[in-house]
């Protein structure tokens, strides 16, 4: 599980980031990842489905892990 704490005045929240879907889309024009990351997003991942960070990373590094044949 990611957690992210935001201040908001006096409450501090926190935000189990790991819930949070993005679709494609909003992946493959996120910040969060390199271009190359977004690269395999663009290959892996399907259109109209949303994702959590965690699956994204999760899925890149299994990919990445891969034997090279």
């Amino acid at each position: 599980m990611t957690t992210k704490a935001k201040q908001i005045g006096e409450i501090t929240v926190k935000i189990d980031t790991s819930k949070i879907k993005f679709t494609k889309e909003q992946l493959l024009t996120s910040k969060h990842f390199s271009d190359s990351a977004r690269d395999l997003i663009s290959t892996l991942f399907e259109d109209g489905e949303s994702y959590s960070f965690d699956e994204v990373k999760q899925r890149i590094e299994e990919f990445k892990a891969k034997e090279v044949k």
